[in-house]
């Protein structure tokens, strides 16, 4: 009796749908991961790369909008535009702004600004990794980071929500994410660094621990930080889920939202560099 409830807890919970989702996303990253080191030879994370920028700004367009036909047009004009341009800043700022205004009469203020905000927010990292792209082939250390990025945010993603429902008791943002918890966010940032170690000792990346502990303790900040920041946007509009792409798991923004404030900071920070 009390496996049968227990099987049937689990069915209501839609826990086999996450399960069988997370398997065939882990196969796609797979994958991505084996074209990435073998140089983009089969030629398919470049163009998986590309599909998912188109995904996610559909994805924040929609959330905003919630209407589909035209939050899909005002994708395919915006990303056109931006490809054709090369991802040029002013043009990523200009287009930011005419979202705000153009929305005038559809929008509320805070609404709108946040609209701008995001979408700058998105074609900036997609003008990032669109430079970048080519340079990831030629070099081991620029995959390894990446790895490493990519690792640190999923555990800091599994150990926050682990920690956070096993020991958590004080919220860490209510007004925004009201199952998210101090113990748990410490406890990510902890684990992630721990994880790092482990990680650095198979695949060196840092000359050394205190390199690599301070790094690891910063993506998992940064990473968790992005996690807020969706779902403030979220909660702005009033919505669960970025989208219903991914059985059990909502959008893709829901999978790639630290990853992504995470790449944006990069970003960034690259840019400032590249002037100063």
């Amino acid at each position: 009796m009390f496996l049968k409830n227990a099987i049937a807890a689990l069915a209501k919970s839609n826990l086999y749908t996450r399960i069988a989702s997370s398997i065939v996303l882990i196969g796609i990253l797979m994958i991505m991961g084996w074209d990435l080191i073998n140089r983009g030879k089969y030629f398919i994370f470049e163009p998986a790369i590309h599909a998912i920028h188109a995904i996610l700004f559909f994805e924040m367009i929609n959330l905003f909008l919630q209407k589909r036909i035209q939050s899909l047009i005002i994708t395919i004009i915006t990303l056109g535009i931006c490809y054709y341009v090369n991802f040029d800043p002013r043009v990523i700022i200009l287009i930011s702004l005419i979202n705000v205004f153009a929305t005038f009469k559809i929008l509320p203020r805070n609404k709108r600004i946040w609209l701008g905000a995001t979408t700058f927010f998105f074609l900036w990292i997609f003008g990032f990794l669109t430079f970048f792209l080519p340079f990831m082939y030629l070099s081991d250390f620029i995959i390894y980071m990446l790895g490493f990025i990519i690792a640190n945010t999923i555990i800091t993603d599994t150990s926050a929500y682990l920690i956070g429902c096993k020991w958590g008791k004080t919220k860490l943002s209510p007004s925004i994410s009201p199952n998210k918890t101090m113990e748990g966010a410490g406890g990510a940032v902890l684990t992630s660094m721990a994880f790092g170690i482990i990680l650095n000792a198979f695949f060196p990346i840092f000359p050394s621990i205190v390199h690599t502990i301070v790094t690891a303790g910063i993506l998992s900040i940064l990473a968790q930080a992005g996690d807020l920041f969706e779902s403030y946007i979220k909660r702005l509009n009033n919505v669960k889920d970025s989208s219903n792409l991914i059985p059990g798991h909502g959008g893709l923004w829901d999978r790639l939202d630290s990853l992504y404030f995470i790449l944006f900071i990069i970003s960034f920070i690259a840019w400032i560099r590249f002037l100063i």
